[in-house]
């Protein structure tokens, strides 16, 4: 199951939002109410992203081991959800087969 790495910042307001990105899959960034609700919705936003790139025929991004912010309040693993990833066997068979490098985090 491919796992990547989400930096969480906590709200330090009442009424703020709480941020969620995942640093190992571009793109993944989103908000929610509380903790759980920004774990639901980054979990969200992973599904659709690699659903959107599966349907392409590209291979998800590489969970990377070195990803971090060190600006971030809470990283998380958080995993893509079986449903997506339909075969782990597939998906390392996609990434090493894939034309170009898998997608990194940048910035």
């Amino acid at each position: 199951m491919l796992r990547y790495h989400v930096a969480f910042d906590l709200p330090h307001a009442a009424g703020e939002m709480q941020a969620a990105e995942a640093l190992d899959f571009p793109n993944a960034v989103t908000q929610g109410f509380d903790l759980p609700d920004a774990r639901l919705m980054i979990a969200s936003a992973l599904e659709d992203l690699a659903r959107a790139l599966l349907e392409e025929g590209k291979p998800p991004p590489v969970p990377s081991d070195d990803a971090q912010n060190p600006d971030a309040d809470l990283i998380e693993l958080v995993p893509l959800f079986d449903s997506v990833c339909r075969d782990d066997r597939e998906i390392a068979t996609m990434i090493r087969d894939a034309d170009e490098e898998p997608c990194t985090h940048h910035g």
